[in-house]
C-alpha cells in the first residue's frame, strides 16, 4: 500500500520506541510455543497511544523473514508536548503488562522510548488508523491442532514484518497446514483483513500441504530394514 504523509502536527514532539530480546523462532516449529510477536506487540502499543495520546506515527520496523517469527520491532512516533509524559508513563505501564504475560517465555523482553530527532512526515491520520486496525485483526499464531495426532500443529499462520520501503508500507505473513483446504482458508482470512484497508494483497508460491497418515508404517516403527554396510 502506498505511504501516504502529512506534515508533523505543530506542538509534536519526537521519540523512537524499540522492542528487542524476544527469542524469535521458526514460524513452523516454534510457532506453538507461546512466543512474543514483536509486530503484534509494538503494533498493540502502538494502537493504544494513538487512541489514548494521540501520536503520530513516522515509522515502523519489525521483523525479518516471512518463516521467522518477529523478535524485534522499533517505531518512530510524534505526540503532543502536553501528552508527552503521560505517555512515557504509559510506557512503563505496558512494559510490565507484557513482561507479566510472557514472563515464562520471554525473560528477555526490553520495551524503552528515547527521544529522537523529529522526523520529516508521518502518516496521514487515516492511513495511521487503518494500518494499526488491520495488524491488531490480523491473526499470527495457531489456528487449529491436529485432531488425529496429538500435539500436532495442523494450521498456522506467522505475521512475519512491516517495513516502510520506497513509500510503501510492505507487510510478510506466512501461512502453513498439513491441509491444503485449511492453508488456503487461513491465507483468504489473513488477505481479507488487508482488504478491508484497500492493500494490494500478493500471494507468492508455497509449499503444498501434506497430511500425515498416523497408521504409517514408517511412524509405528516398522515395514523398513536398516543395513549399515
Amino acid at each position: 500500500m502506498s505511504l501516504e504523509t502529512d506534515d508533523v502536527p505543530a506542538g509534536h514532539v519526537a521519540y523512537k520506541v524499540s522492542l528487542t530480546g524476544l527469542k524469535g523462532g521458526h514460524s513452523g516449529d516454534d510457532i506453538n510455543k507461546g512466543l512474543g510477536n514483536a509486530v503484534k506487540l509494538m503494533n498493540r502499543f502502538l494502537w493504544n497511544a494513538r487512541e489514548s495520546f494521540e501520536i503520530a506515527l513516522s515509522d515502523f520496523n519489525a521483523g525479518n523473514l516471512r518463516n521467522a517469527i518477529a523478535r524485534e520491532a522499533f517505531a518512530v512516533i510524534t505526540v503532543p508536548k502536553e501528552n508527552e509524559k503521560a505517555l512515557i508513563d504509559f510506557v512503563s505501564a505496558f512494559y510490565q503488562d507484557i513482561k507479566a504475560e510472557l514472563h515464562a517465555t520471554e525473560p528477555q523482553i526490553s520495551f524503552i522510548i528515547e527521544p529522537t530527532e523529529m522526523p520529516e512526515l508521518v502518516l496521514t491520520s487515516t492511513l495511521q488508523a487503518d494500518l494499526l486496525d488491520a495488524l491488531y485483526a490480523c491473526p499470527h499464531g495457531v489456528i487449529a491442532m491436529s485432531r488425529e495426532i496429538p500435539d500436532f500443529v495442523e494450521t498456522s499462520t506467522n505475521l512475519a514484518s512491516v517495513k516502510f520501503i520506497d513509500k510503501k508500507i510492505v507487510i510478510t505473513t506466512s501461512q502453513r497446514s498439513s491441509v491444503e483446504s485449511s492453508k488456503k482458508d487461513i491465507a483468504d482470512m489473513v488477505a481479507s483483513v488487508f482488504y478491508l484497508m484497500q492493500a494490494d494483497v500478493v500471494h507468492s508460491a508455497g509449499y503444498p500441504g501434506w497430511k500425515p497418515n498416523p497408521e504409517s508404517e514408517i511412524r509405528n516403527g516398522y515395514g523398513f530394514t536398516w543395513t549399515n554396510n
